[in-house]
């Protein structure tokens, strides 16, 4: 049936994203329709300079990496590949 889910699909993805305090209405709206359409995997942000306002408010709801300064120099696009040094494994959906 579509829009289902069987038992043992999709619980072991992580989707992972890049974000800093110019995108947070985006990472809200993105982690909201993630949930709001039946994804159940974990999901974490690669924090590229989010406030401590916008951190509080995300914590609850993902997991955050924060980047070192060196890290933050890397493109936003690359620092989604930075996700290993802080041992995420399993099944990774990069968005």
């Amino acid at each position: 049936m579509a829009g289902t889910q069987r038992e043992g699909e999709g619980a072991g993805e992580t989707y992972v994203t890049v974000s800093d305090r110019r995108y947070f209405v985006g990472t809200v709206a993105l982690l909201n329709s993630l949930r709001l359409t039946g994804n159940q995997g974990r999901l974490l942000i690669v924090d590229s300079g989010l406030t401590d306002d916008q951190r509080a408010e995300l914590e609850p709801h993902a997991q955050l990496i924060r980047l070192s300064t060196e890290d933050r120099a890397t493109h936003p696009f690359m620092q989604k590949a930075l996700v290993h040094r802080h041992g995420v494994e399993g099944v990774l959906v990069f968005v």
